[in-house]
């Protein structure tokens, strides 16, 4: 998508909170998400845009706290920069939930593992869950 978002007017190294971005680009920057996601706008949005609904207030965090806060690991300039498909690659629902234990790891494996966050701290189960750790952090971000 980092091509998308340079058609839109950002640099996808830099890019601004959701909340500061242009209306002018922001239609562009949607368009990025649908695709990433497989989501339709309804998917998140009501009929009044502007509207928070609990996919928008996820989405907001997702941007603001993942993709701003988070770069692949031992990123060296090819691997690009974090965003939605990088992870989602045009599915809604990530995580198999069935097994715990295979959640763990997986988890470990991708968002431990596999990123790093840009403010050089430690990267770990607390840079998303917070802590105290909170399992159901989707739940707590759409409120």
């Amino acid at each position: 998508m980092a091509d998308k978002l340079r058609e839109a007017g950002l640099d996808p190294l830099k890019l601004p909170r959701l909340d500061k971005i242009e209306r002018s680009k922001m239609s562009k920057v949607m368009n990025t998400f649908t695709a990433s996601l497989g989501m339709k706008c309804k998917d998140c949005h009501v009929d009044d845009f502007r509207a928070w609904t609990p996919r928008k207030r996820i989405a907001s965090h997702m941007w603001n706290d993942l993709v701003l806060g988070l770069s692949p690991a031992g990123q060296d300039g090819d691997l690009g920069p974090l965003y939605c498909d990088s992870c989602h690659q045009g599915k809604t629902t990530l995580a198999d939930r069935t097994d715990p234990q295979a959640l763990r790891t997986a988890m470990h494996d991708v968002y431990v593992a596999g990123l790093t966050r840009n403010d050089g701290k430690p990267n770990g189960c607390p840079t998303c869950h917070g802590e105290p750790f909170e399992p159901r952090i989707l739940a707590t971000w759409s409120k």
